[in-house]
Parts: C-alpha cells; sequence; structure tokens
C-alpha cells in the first residue's frame, strides 16, 4: 500500500477515535453534572420547604396571638365598664385587628367550623359594641351596653 493511503487511514482512524473518546469524556462529565445539579436542587427544594413551614408556623401564631389579643382586649374592657360606677366615662371602643377574617381563615386547618364560627361570633359583638359607641347611641341608652358588655364575656366564657 503507498504511504498516502496509510496515512489517510491512520489519520482517518485517529480522528474517529478522537472523536469516540471526546464523546465518551463530553458524556461521563456531563452525566456527573446533572446528577450534582439535581442533588442541588433537591437540597434548594427541602430547604425552600423547611422555610416555607417556618414561614407559616411563624405566620399562624402571629395570627393567633392578634386573636387572644384582641378576646383579652374585650375581656378587660368588658369588665372594666361593668365594674365601673360611672360607666359613660368608662366606654371606649375596642381596640381590634381590621383584618380579623383573613386571621380567622389562616386557622381554619387548625379549628372545626363551630370554633370558627364562635371567633367570628366573637368579633361581631365586638363590631357592633364598637359602631354603637362610635354612633354615641351609650348616651341614651346605657343598658343595652351593659347587655352588650355582658353578652361579649358570655361569649368568651
Amino acid at each position: 500500500m503507498p504511504i498516502p493511503v496509510i496515512t489517510s487511514i491512520i489519520s482517518a482512524i485517529s480522528i474517529i477515535s478522537g472523536s469516540a473518546l471526546g464523546a465518551w469524556c463530553s458524556w461521563v462529565i456531563n452525566n456527573k453534572i446533572h446528577k450534582i445539579q439535581i442533588e442541588e436542587e433537591h437540597v434548594l427544594l427541602k430547604e425552600k420547604q423547611e422555610f416555607e413551614t417556618l414561614y407559616k408556623t411563624k405566620e399562624i401564631c402571629s395570627t393567633a396571638n392578634s386573636i387572644k389579643l384582641d378576646v383579652c382586649t374585650a375581656i378587660f374592657q368588658s369588665i372594666r365598664f361593668l365594674e365601673c360606677k360611672n360607666k359613660k366615662e368608662n366606654i371606649f371602643i375596642f381596640p381590634i385587628n381590621k383584618n380579623y377574617s383573613f386571621s380567622i381563615s389562616l386557622l381554619c386547618d387548625y379549628f372545626n367550623i363551630r370554633e370558627l364560627s364562635y371567633i367570628y361570633q366573637f368579633y361581631g359583638l365586638i363590631e357592633t359594641i364598637n359602631n354603637k359607641i362610635l354612633m354615641k347611641n351609650y348616651y341614651t341608652n346605657e343598658e343595652n351596653f351593659i347587655s352588650e358588655y355582658k353578652n361579649v364575656i358570655k361569649k368568651v366564657y
């Protein structure tokens, strides 16, 4: 065989073997990189889920504390009003969370429908008293206010 043909065959074999070796090395490298990326994504996903769980837990605790504060404030103000001799001077608006419906909806996974209804009824009583105070109805009908404040305490207990 002539030398140029042998050289061409050797050159063709080396090009084919180099391409095959390069393809195999690329496949191995890409496979390892892909596995590393998948592991990193799983770690990030797990961290994200843990963060979301922690955030949701904190949000629910904050919401429950807000509702608890509203209940305690209503109890204390109702008792203070009922114990005072001059009731007209001790009528104050109940400070409540204005987004209580959103707060209650966050707790729907933790309470049954009856308990959520009690919480809504409690806020309804507070809103009724606040509206009457804002309309200045307590000067004309103090006995109605006494029954409203008693209803707040009855609803809580």
